[in-house]
């Protein structure tokens, strides 16, 4: 089983416009529909009391918090490592995720194959970076990786996702030092998990020289996205309304 450790907080970033339904509520209402809430915890970050009383009649008790992303991300990271541990199974979500109802079961596949698990099959992993993309290991329209295949989905490793993934209490315990010193900056953590060191500097390589691989897979197509309308994973209709609430 999943345990999920969500953050919600009502400080969005305006220069990045979103589906026009996909409040933080409304992914909350898509979580507890696709996930249930048994195994839900809210982390509220800066929320108004109106956003935590939206919480409460939800049938959840929220963790009030005042910390900003990056503080949140570290937070929510150290509540991780004090109440789980070896192989109990955590995703580690944003308020700005979407999911479809078959997101359960392939957490639990990717799981079983892979370190670490995004059900965002990004589209920025087909620009290629000599054409403006923002990722610069895009090359011919793709990255190099392999294909895997679980009982219900195909899974392609990938190079990075963003603050939300799943991942085991151990792989977690013993990737904090990276995930508190890049909290924010998913990107350089799993170049950092991945062996790119070449991307963070000397000091940084010899911080973390033996600190072991890690493999990322995404599914394919993604079960989930990011609501940023720009950046919708492909594929799937996510301007429809999605499990788990009315816009």
């Amino acid at each position: 089983m999943i345990n999920i450790l969500m953050r919600v907080s009502d400080a969005g970033n305006p220069k990045k416009p979103k589906l026009p339904f996909a409040t933080p509520l409304y992914c909350l209402d898509n979580c507890r529909h696709v996930f249930g809430q048994d195994r839900l915890t809210v982390f509220a970050d800066n929320c108004s009391p109106q956003t935590l009383q939206a919480i409460r009649e939800r049938g959840l008790e929220p963790l009030e918090i005042s910390l900003g992303n990056a503080g949140a991300f570290r937070h929510v990271l150290e509540f991780a490592l004090e109440r789980f541990s070896g192989h109990d199974r955590l995703y580690l979500l944003e308020d700005d995720y979407l999911h479809l109802p078959s997101a359960p079961a392939l957490l639990e596949e990717g799981l079983d194959i892979a370190d670490y698990v995004t059900l965002y099959d990004h589209p920025d992993k087909y620009l290629n970076a000599g054409d403006g993309g923002p990722n610069p290991f895009i090359r011919e329209g793709g990255e190099l990786g392999r294909v895997l295949l679980t009982k219900s989905a195909h899974w392609k490793t990938t190079n990075s996702t963003t603050m939300t993934f799943a991942v085991k209490a151990e792989v977690l315990a013993e990737d904090a030092p990276v995930w508190r010193k890049f909290a924010a900056r998913s990107f350089e953590g799993f170049s950092f998990l991945q062996g790119r060191p070449q991307n963070l500097g000397q000091a940084l390589r010899r911080m973390f020289s033996a600190h072991p691989r890690r493999r990322l897979v995404s599914s394919l197509p993604g079960a989930a996205t990011h609501c940023e309308l720009a950046w919708l994973a492909p594929l799937i209709p996510w301007n429809e309304t999605m499990p788990g609430g009315t816009p």
